[in-house]
């Protein structure tokens, strides 16, 4: 390559041939106008499609704190209850009962929802905390076998046994799975941890499995006279993807015999479900109430993680008889405690059309942005700053001129 006396050369950035796109007047209303044509109508589509759907929602969040044990009208400070014509509290059984109305008909599927605020579970540890080989079936014969290390990390809730536990500790932290364990940190120990082998692990083992939701929510049963159905039930087959259901599997300390025996003192519930549900797993598992994760579809549902800490979660769906107007009542097990982490939790009640449940975020979002769009392109129609193609402003002329 030759280079110049003044050491200057061809390829030097200030005097290599170069091409840099302008957009002209044209081009920017042609591009923003392609936009705006396609995006205003779709977010209309959306937009309206989304209003037709019909839905009814409450917060029994503060019913345990602020309902009485007889039925009376939510306080005026309770938020989000605005369904709800009165409910009361059973502090004996921890049962809420809500009494709300629906103000129009509501045919076709029907969905419930819960709905969580202010839980993130796109937290980086929480994310991690499961073992996506145990899900789907993998046995392992000691907590010692979980991978440690990797995408998933089963952390703080891995080893059952408080003194195997206290032997480990989670990499980038100090304490101990012993000192970050809720069963370790209560003495003394339930009958469950202490017959529990050194080698014990918690199936499943992690936080995300550990914190799923457990309120239980009963039937709906009409109150008023008018009503097709007494009862209004939901069911929780259907409510998993396809793909999440893929991801389970039968564990096989169910299927082979020769390991059923040893379920009591090796597979410990986590810590949660066992107060949640006392009766079911209070004493810890057999080879008769161990989970089926294949086909438990609430849990599947649970365990794909929300992106945002304001989210649903399917809970049960109703093919086809349609929820009548009119007042409605139901009871809910309140076990689930959402103040932890201050937040809150609904129940929603929803249809859906071929686009899905309601959800107006799309359509705004689509009419926002071709409304820019469309801006711009009135705003290059209107503005026009200098003569289209002015040779006057070329770089060389200017340097002439001067």
């Amino acid at each position: 390559m030759s280079v110049s006396v003044d050491g200057k050369s061809p390829f030097s950035i200030t005097d290599m041939t170069h091409w840099k796109l302008v957009f002209t007047h044209n081009t920017l209303m042609t591009i923003c106008g392609a936009f705006a044509l396609v995006l205003i109508p779709l977010g209309a589509v959306l937009f309206i499609n989304s209003q037709a759907v019909s839905e009814v929602a409450f917060d029994y969040t503060k019913c345990s704190t602020t309902a009485s044990s007889t039925f009376a009208a939510p306080a005026s400070s309770v938020t989000g209850a605005d369904s709800v014509t009165q409910w009361r509290y059973d502090p004996n059984t921890k049962t809420c009962t809500v009494q709300f109305r629906v103000p129009k008909s509501l045919s076709g599927t029907i969905y419930m929802y819960v709905r969580i605020t202010n839980m993130y579970q796109n937290n980086r540890l929480y994310v991690k905390s499961q073992d996506a080989d145990q899900l789907a079936g993998k046995v392992y014969r000691s907590a010692g076998d979980i991978p440690s290390s990797g995408e998933t990390n089963c952390a703080f809730l891995q080893y059952a046994n408080c003194s195997t536990a206290s032997q480990f500790s989670w990499s980038g932290n100090s304490l101990s799975h012993a000192e970050s364990n809720p069963d370790c940190l209560r003495k003394p120990y339930d009958a469950v941890l202490s017959n529990a082998d050194p080698k014990a692990q918690y199936y499943p083992c992690g936080l995300i499995a550990n914190s799923m939701f457990s309120d239980d929510i009963s039937n709906l049963t009409c109150v008023d006279t008018n009503c097709r159905l007494a009862s209004f039930g939901f069911s929780e087959k259907g409510i998993a993807w396809n793909e999440d259901s893929s991801l389970y599997r039968t564990t096989g300390w169910r299927s082979d015999p020769s390991l059923q025996s040893q379920i009591p003192t090796m597979l410990i519930p986590p810590p949660q479900w066992r107060q949640a549900w006392p009766t079911l797993w209070g004493n810890g598992y057999n080879s008769s109430n161990l989970p089926d994760l294949a086909n438990w579809e609430r849990f599947q549902v649970w365990m794909r993680k929300a992106g945002l800490p304001t989210f649903r979660k399917l809970w049960g769906r109703n093919n086809g008889d349609g929820l009548d107007a009119g007042l409605w009542q139901i009871s809910i097990v309140d076990k689930w405690n959402c103040r932890r982490f201050d937040g809150t939790k609904s129940l929603v009640f929803s249809q859906a059309s071929f686009l899905g449940t309601k959800n107006n975020f799309m359509g705004i979002a689509f009419l926002a942005v071709g409304g820019i769009c469309g801006f711009f392109v009135i705003l290059a129609g209107v503005y026009r700053p200098r003569k289209l193609g002015d040779h006057a402003h070329l770089s060389w002329v200017k340097s002439k001129a001067d």
